[in-house]
């Protein structure tokens, strides 16, 4: 279950977890609406971690098993939006996910894990 691929999976998205609060715990949601640099930076991370967990979904699907408390059905609709429809993204969705869910999945993932990706298990 935690071979050397997922452990790199989970450590990615615990790196741009982390990019994604320095983000938000400098700025406000007014900010996000203000800057399009910041919209499209924050948006562009909210994307490749739910790309990364669209891979663990697909290649670590005993792993995703384990977390049923984790919306894996949400992040994946989270990625494909990001990817499909950009120019529709409701940024109160976009503000809350970076605030509220993301540091979640990040802590609840490594906690899971529980080494880094140059350790084994």
């Amino acid at each position: 279950m935690t071979d050397d691929r997922l452990r790199v999976l989970v450590w990615h998205i615990r790196d741009v977890a982390s990019e994604i609060a320095d983000f938000v715990g400098r700025r406000t949601r007014e900010d996000v609406q203000s800057d399009i640099f910041l919209e499209r930076g924050l948006v562009h991370s909210l994307y490749i971690i739910a790309d990364l967990a669209t891979r663990l979904q697909n290649e670590h699907p005993e792993f995703i098993e384990s977390l049923p408390d984790i919306a894996w059905r949400d992040i994946r609709g989270l990625r494909n939006r990001v990817a499909h429809s950009y120019f529709e993204l409701n940024l109160d969705v976009v503000w809350a996910a970076a605030v509220n869910e993301v540091p979640v999945l990040a802590q609840t993932l490594v906690a899971k894990l529980g080494t880094s990706p140059h350790n084994a298990s």
